[in-house]
């Protein structure tokens, strides 16, 4: 009886390691892909001009622009950066420092949008204008200031 039932273990169990194969099954998975244009994005500068030291709430003397262009009909995302560095989906969370090179007084412009970007690439490209306000401390030294509002792009 214990002979008989080795048996029949081991033919099982041999069966069983050899069935496996042959009862698989195969499939193919589908990879596709569709190319599209590369995004493009240009800028002109918010320019103040000359400010007074204590100013605020001043707003440009030339709005800036920002221009994305794609292919057309297609869904992207933007965002921003100024001084934090971290990225924002809303420009109002932003605030830029614009500095004098390496000293330490600094304005800060807080960017607004007077025209607002369409996410869908209409013709293939979309343009924002871009005002806001600079606010210049009672102690700002005289001089040029420059600071960078940063911009990145994505398709959706």
């Amino acid at each position: 009886m214990k002979k008989r039932l080795l048996l029949l273990c081991f033919v099982g169990v041999t069966v069983g390691l050899f069935a496996g194969e042959e009862s698989a099954k195969e499939s193919q998975v589908e990879v596709t892909a569709e190319v599209i244009k590369p995004l493009t994005i240009t800028t002109k500068a918010v320019k103040f001009g000359k400010v007074a030291q204590g100013t605020h709430n001043t707003t440009p003397k030339e709005q800036g622009e920002i221009t994305i262009a794609g292919q057309e009909g297609q869904n992207i995302k933007i965002k921003y950066a100024g001084v934090s560095g971290a990225w924002q989906d809303n420009i109002k969370d932003v605030k830029v420092q614009l500095k004098q090179g390496n000293k330490a007084g600094v304005l800060t412009y807080t960017p607004e949008f007077t025209k607002e970007f369409v996410t869908n690439l209409p013709g293939g490209n979309t343009t924002a204008s871009l005002g806001g306000v600079l606010e210049v401390p009672e102690d700002a030294e005289v001089g040029s200031y420059v600071g960078n509002l940063k911009v990145k792009v994505f398709y959706e």
